[in-house]
């Protein structure tokens, strides 16, 4: 009988925690909503799948299981086409199941074309993989920036020409950030930063800063 008990008061919590969760994900994304309205983007809370395969050959949307994207943002800006918006994915750890949500700023701008490069902070897991030939673009004249990131890419030639001294300065001058490009656009984003609604303009003004740095190196 104590057993019954026990199950029935964890499923009623359970059930409890559920709805909770998902009545704070409405208001989160209410939130978000009138955001995206006062900064002039156009909202779509449960965009279709179509905006995950958009993004397919990321490195960041290669990872996990479950891929999802939610409280979309998006406006034209010029000639650049910017998203925000949050992404979730599951990942194993063992046996348990962990879940991972953060906001990430898109740009596509068709008059660009960047080589195609992960750029990430530099952990200690990173420098172990050096010593047994995992890739990491350095450069010699920037130990600064070498040993705060990681910069992998196919066309190495092609990365070293757009990492110019002026972009790497600024970069290494940037703590956490990270940035993947493929062809017409570049992403930004921080390792599991979800962001709360009222931190997003900042968080946006941010990528955009970073964006045009890359932009002025990839004409330069």
């Amino acid at each position: 009988m104590e057993q019954i008990i026990a199950v029935s008061a964890f499923v009623v919590v359970l059930v409890g925690l559920v709805k909770w969760a998902k009545k704070w994900e409405k208001v989160r994304s209410e939130a978000t909503k009138k955001i995206a309205i006062n900064l002039g983007f156009d909202f779509e809370a449960k965009p279709d799948l179509v905006a995950v395969d958009y993004y397919q050959h990321f490195q960041l949307f290669q990872q996990g299981s479950r891929r999802r994207i939610t409280d979309l943002m998006s406006k034209k800006s010029g000639e650049d086409f910017i998203k925000v918006f949050r992404y979730q994915h599951a990942k194993f750890d063992g046996d348990k199941r962990r879940v991972s949500i953060q906001r990430i700023v898109s740009f596509t701008n068709f008059n660009y074309q960047f080589p195609e490069f992960d750029l990430k902070p530099e952990h200690i897991f990173h420098e172990i993989g050096n010593l047994i030939g995992y890739q990491d673009i350095d450069f010699v004249e920037h130990p600064s920036f070498s040993k705060k990131y990681l910069l992998q890419g196919r066309n190495e030639r092609a990365i070293r020409k757009l990492f110019a001294p002026g972009l790497l300065e600024y970069i290494e001058n940037r703590e956490g950030i990270f940035v993947e490009a493929r062809g017409n656009t570049l992403i930004f984003y921080r390792e599991y930063y979800q962001l709360e609604p009222e931190q997003i303009t900042d968080f946006l003004q941010e990528a955009k800063e970073v964006y045009r740095e890359f932009c002025k190196a990839s004409v330069a």
